[in-house]
């Protein structure tokens, strides 16, 4: 979501400021986009409205609120990334990286692109199903990498930091101390989104989602998983724009979120 902050004085003379826009720009370059006064409630939807009436209720300011075209299909990074504990050690001086534990979208990314940031003691490649192995011939120092995910929607990068302790000393994941529900990313969404938690115990696990009304729209999981970080994608291609709720259910432990998809 982009946001772009105004302030304006009004004269004594000039209870109202009039502003006349072509919607059909703002059309053609976003999913959504709305003005909100400097209360922070939205006053006109800019898809629709082609004159905007600014008075003294606004409070001197207003804000415009967008989510550019197809910004939610194009590579995001995924808010449980952690860019020093998701690394593995395979080897002497070799680590791999799954990158969708990265990305969103995934499945739509077309190509990965490795910065090494002209450091040759790095070889590294990515190999088809998205995993990254990384030799690192000089561990001794701070390491970065810097990844490109790309797909036809766009591009997003994620930068890895390698510090010393890290490269001689990589473990597995630590099995997490709660059952944690994460806010789903991206929020707004349209149409996919994913959704990730982590489970401090090998539990049989269902994750549903609900419309506002409280109906059962989709069941993403209803089985048995492992403790460890696990992360899903919902579709709603076929579902209306709307606030949903998304429920996660253990044998011991019941959470919910609230998510946004915005047609």
């Amino acid at each position: 979501m982009q946001t772009w902050d105004f302030n304006f004085t009004l004269s004594s003379r000039e209870p109202v400021r009039n502003l006349f826009i072509d919607p059909s720009y703002i059309v053609e370059h976003t999913d959504y986009a709305v003005l909100v006064d400097g209360n922070g409630v939205i006053r006109h939807d800019l898809h629709n409205d082609t004159e905007i009436n600014l008075d003294k209720t606004y409070n001197g300011k207003f804000s415009i609120l967008a989510l550019p075209k197809n910004a939610a299909a194009a590579p995001q990074i995924l808010p449980s990334f952690n860019n020093k504990f998701q690394l593995k050690k395979i080897d002497v001086n070799s680590y791999t990286l799954d990158l969708k534990t990265v990305f969103t979208n995934t499945a739509t990314i077309t190509s990965y692109i490795v910065d090494t940031f002209g450091n040759t003691s790095i070889k590294y490649e990515v190999s088809d199903d998205a995993l990254l192995t990384a030799t690192i011939n000089d561990k001794y120092k701070e390491i970065r990498l810097r990844i490109y995910a790309l797909n036809e929607y766009g591009e997003n990068f994620a930068d890895v930091f390698l510090q010393p302790d890290i490269l001689t000393d990589v473990e597995e994941d630590a099995i997490p101390t709660d059952v944690k529900l994460n806010q789903n990313y991206p929020n707004p969404f349209n149409p996919t989104t994913s959704i990730s938690f982590d489970l401090n115990e090998a539990t049989r696990l269902m994750l549903n989602i609900y419309n506002i009304n409280g109906q059962l729209v989709a069941t993403l999981i209803n089985n048995n998983l492992q403790a460890g970080n696990h992360i899903t994608e919902f579709n709603a291609t076929k579902l209306p724009s709307g606030v949903y709720i998304y429920r996660l259910q253990t044998s011991s432990t019941v959470l919910t979120k609230k998510m946004t998809l915005l047609k």
